[in-house]
């Protein structure tokens, strides 16, 4: 038997949304047209020798061959994957129909909406009811519902006779096995026992016949998923109290614990964000976490490792790497960084019935890591005189196929950028002096339209929104650093601001990766001590204590007095974190002040009198 194809997004394409897949099967790369952008499921076997799965593409839905061949076009307006009984549900017209195999038309488009074939029978709905048919799309049994769920193994189905009603289970003469009682239950599916509630508070597994095989002594049991396990909690449970697993047998496998994953894989429910609980107990990884995703079905996942450095208590490097599900960790070989990411910053999913992950490389191209961590294809630009092409490549770095010219996309690293690519106006950090006599020349402009008389020029950019201070709590970007609200006078008028570095999280990121603000930090500190070490080169060593004119320097700001006291102007240099309401922010900041003698120096120069400098 053959083996199914593997699928490889060409995430180098030019354009995001549309990012096609690429089939590969030994040697051979199959490139579909129209381009298949998503399957809908993993591929099938059709019983004569090929493979089927159902398939978009720009203009719609369709199924798709293991050779990149649309057996059905795509011009559906939706198509699903095929079940155990060789049937998929599509839709053409506004209407639900069924397909074989081989992609021929099985059961017409005629229903409303439709539900997968399990066990030979399918519920189609026709209006407001549902009913039950056979794969010949005859009718089953008579009799109609308002909800009606899929048969299981047990060759029950859950269904609800009216809107009001409680749910029961039919058999597959329509009649009701189990009377409805339920005020909530979930399908017995594959296995012997199912989910149920009399009144949505208490939960319990019950048996064929309705009997409670495990007492409702929960406050939730789950659906079981497709290894025999359910989610559940205890009974008086509320957001943050703990939760556990449940066999197919209704045997409590995984205790009740804190911040436990609803959603199991290969056996493991994550825990927190570094830790996995087992149906044979906790995780051992081969080295401490300092993060992880969710396992996959092929028992593997990506995670962060947190290893500390020698003689550094306080410092760590934290490399990304493939976790298995036996606790091996192994790390991304050299030249590889960390996993890609969508436009939602969620971590790229491995493609259906593919078990390979994708990484972003040093050179901002893709490699496809396998379970063990090794690199098993690559995705490269490759440039030819003046035309740039996506270039895939095996282990061996052999070309398996070579895409049409176009500006190929770079890949940034998201959760590891290097600290220059967080700069703001700046290139690298030895252009930090070059903005510090900028912006020495900039304040000395303002200081003599202050003492002729003349308006001084309005501030704009960072130089507007970010003189020295605080965040502006309603500002969740904090693009500037705020006073507190007090009408700007001279000092603030003549002071020059720029922001240098900018790294900011909101609260999806930081729940979602909670080791960023360490990360960022990092980055930032970096950049400080860099810039620090450029400007001391530059103006000398740098005083805590600056003479601003107005406003003192915030805690923190490292400052060069330049020129005599009369004339003196500050440059001042901050970096500094702050937090709220779910979101963080890094920012670097220089600033140029006058002097508090230089600014009432040019103030007693005004033609008229003038206010007493302050702010």
């Amino acid at each position: 038997m053959s083996i199914p194809p593997i699928l490889i997004r060409n995430h180098l394409h030019p354009t995001p949304g549309a990012r096609p897949l690429l089939l590969v099967r030994g040697d051979l790369v199959h490139v579909p047209h129209p381009a298949l952008l998503d399957l809908m499921g993993a591929f099938v076997d059709d019983l004569h020798g090929g493979w089927i799965a159902a398939a978009r593409s720009e203009s719609g839905f369709g199924y798709i061959s293991g050779e990149g061949e649309w057996v059905v076009a795509p011009t559906l307006q939706d198509a699903r994957s095929f079940t155990e009984d060789g049937l998929a549900r599509f839709r053409a017209d506004d209407r639900w129909g069924y397909r074989d195999l081989r992609g021929a038309v099985a059961i017409a488009p005629r229903f409303d909406d439709a539900a997968v074939f399990r066990h030979g029978l399918a519920a189609v709905k026709d209006g407001a009811q549902w009913r039950y048919i056979d794969p010949k799309g005859e009718p089953a049994f008579d009799g109609t519902f308002v909800q009606a769920g899929e048969f299981g193994n047990v060759g029950l189905a859950l269904a609800r006779a009216t809107r009001l009603g409680k749910f029961g289970f039919i058999d597959r003469a329509g009649n009701w096995a189990i009377a409805p009682r339920f005020r909530r239950a979930a399908a017995f599916a594959d296995f012997a026992l199912a989910p149920a509630s009399v009144d949505e508070e208490r939960f319990g597994l019950i048996d064929a016949s309705g009997q409670w095989a495990v007492p409702p002594t929960y406050g939730l049991i789950g659906q079981f998923n497709a290894e025999g396990y359910a989610y559940c909690r205890p009974l008086a449970w509320h957001r943050g109290v703990p939760g556990g697993y449940l066999d197919s047998a209704g045997r409590e496998v995984i205790p009740f614990q804190e911040d436990l994953a609803d959603c199991m894989e290969a056996g493991l429910a994550r825990v927190g964000c570094h830790r996995y609980a087992g149906v044979q107990g906790a995780l051992a990884t081969s080295i401490p976490l300092a993060w992880g995703a969710d396992f996959t079905s092929d028992g593997f996942t990506v995670a962060r490792a947190r290893i500390g450095r020698e003689g550094d208590p306080r410092a760590f490097d934290e490399p990304w790497g493939i976790l298995r599900a036996d606790g091996r960790f192994h790390p991304v070989p050299d030249g590889v960084l960390e996993p890609l990411t969508d436009s939602e910053r969620d971590i790229v999913l491995p493609e259906p019935g593919t078990a390979l992950a994708a990484f972003a490389t040093q050179d901002g191209n893709v490699a496809l890591l396998d379970r063990n961590g090794t690199v098993v294809y690559r995705l490269e630009r490759e440039t030819d005189a003046t035309l740039e092409r996506v270039v895939l490549r095996d282990a061996q770095g052999c070309a398996l196929w070579a895409g049409e010219p176009c500006t190929a996309a770079r890949i940034a690293p998201f959760f590891d950028p290097r600290p220059n690519e967080l700069l703001e106006g700046l290139q690298d950090c030895a252009q930090i002096a070059g903005l510090a006599r900028s912006l020495l020349a900039e304040t000395r402009c303002k200081l003599a339209a202050l003492a002729a008389g003349e308006p001084v020029p309005a501030r704009t950019g960072d130089d507007a929104n970010a003189p020295d201070g605080w965040p502006d709590e309603d500002d969740e970007a904090s693009n500037r650093e705020d006073f507190d609200g007090d009408p700007p006078g001279p000092a603030a008028q003549v002071r020059t601001s720029r922001r240098v570095f900018r790294a900011f999280g909101d609260e999806s990121t930081w729940f979602r990766y909670e080791f960023l603000v360490d990360q960022r930090c990092q980055a930032m500190e970096r950049v400080h001590a860099e810039m620090l070490a450029v400007l001391t080169r530059e103006f000398g060593a740098a005083s805590q204590n600056p003479d601003y004119a107005g406003r003192p320097a915030e805690d923190g700001t490292s400052a060069w007095a330049i020129g005599e006291e009369a004339e003196r102007l500050w440059l001042g240099l901050r970096a500094s974190l702050h937090t709220g309401d779910g979101t963080f922010w890094c920012h670097v900041w220089l600033h140029c002040a006058p002097g508090s003698a230089t600014l009432q120096r040019a103030l007693e120069a005004l033609p008229v009198p003038c206010p007493t400098p302050g702010r």
